[in-house]
């Protein structure tokens, strides 16, 4: 069995939580039997952008993968801006750039291959 690397690239339209900042986005990747991965926090943006160190493998067994933005909170709990649910048997094979919508608004793109 392949494994399956993860290349987060950018967030686009990400839900406004507070009434007057934008968020701070971070990516959450994780399966069922997986431990999870986060990406860099970016400030201040409904459009972020991640460049290199965000490349995790996971061995996709036909499974799940959790796709979670969350906004980072100093002063209180992070707060969920959306998620979604990535069957990784959907995934072609080769390097491919997959727009993936949350389940409130905006989307991310990740880029899958299998090695």
């Amino acid at each position: 069995m392949s494994s399956l690397a993860c290349i987060v690239k950018s967030g686009s339209n990400l839900k406004m939580r507070d009434l007057i900042t934008p968020p701070d986005p971070y990516v959450k990747l994780s399966t069922a039997p997986g431990s999870p991965f986060s990406t860099s926090v970016k400030s201040n943006t409904v459009n972020p952008t991640w460049t290199s160190g965000n490349t995790h493998t996971f061995h996709p067994y036909d499974v799940n993968l959790l796709v979670e933005v969350w906004d980072k909170d100093i002063l209180s709990p992070d707060d969920l801006l959306g998620s979604a649910t990535v069957d990784t048997g959907t995934i072609p094979p080769g390097a491919n750039d997959m727009t993936i919508n949350l389940d409130t608004q905006g989307s991310v793109v990740i880029n899958f291959s299998y090695f």
